[in-house]
């Protein structure tokens, strides 16, 4: 007679391929999830970074940091929905393809979908908040050194005529 085997090892041996498989595919999706986060934080950044003469002009002509931190997030959470849109289309038509390798759960599962769309969201989300978060510190000054940008501001405030200026004929008022 040969060894007694336990039933209990046999299913854990069998087990083992798809216990490797599932820890192979775990790490790749974090390094995906890791990557992604820093794409979209590079690209954040080097928006708010194009945006900084902008920004600047916005603060000097009296927008709050809260309102520059809203345009920010909302400049990323557009980027953001692109971003998962052409993913889900892209993970809908390659499911079936894994639909083998799949354990437990189907290819469409609603669940698995929606906390995946909703991880990516929050990383996205974070992503985007700290470039906005430096956006909201511009100072204006550093911004309004360029002599562009300083004549585009003197046009701004001196567009509409002062109180004591409104009476005044246009051959009188200071030049624009």
């Amino acid at each position: 007679m040969g060894r007694s085997r336990r039933l209990v090892d046999d299913f854990e041996r069998s087990l083992g391929d798809h216990q490797t498989m599932a820890l192979i595919v775990g790490c790749f999706s974090g390094i995906a999830l890791l990557l992604a986060a820093v794409g979209l934080y590079g690209a954040m950044a080097y928006v708010v970074r194009q945006r900084t003469r902008e920004v600047g002009l916005r603060l000097a002509l009296g927008a709050t940091p809260a309102s520059i931190l809203g345009l920010m997030i909302d400049r990323g959470a557009r980027l953001l929905a692109v971003g998962v849109r052409t993913g889900l289309l892209g993970a809908f038509a390659g499911a079936r393809f894994i639909q083998s390798r799949l354990f437990g759960i189907g290819p469409t599962d609603a669940v698995t979908w929606v906390m995946v769309v909703a991880v990516l969201v929050a990383v996205g989300i974070a992503a985007c908040v700290i470039p906005a978060y430096d956006a909201m510190r511009t100072d204006p000054n550093d911004s309004l050194r360029d002599r562009e940008i300083r004549q585009l501001a003197r046009m701004a405030q001196h567009a509409v005529p002062t109180r004591t200026e409104r009476g005044l004929p246009p051959s009188v008022r200071r030049p624009h």
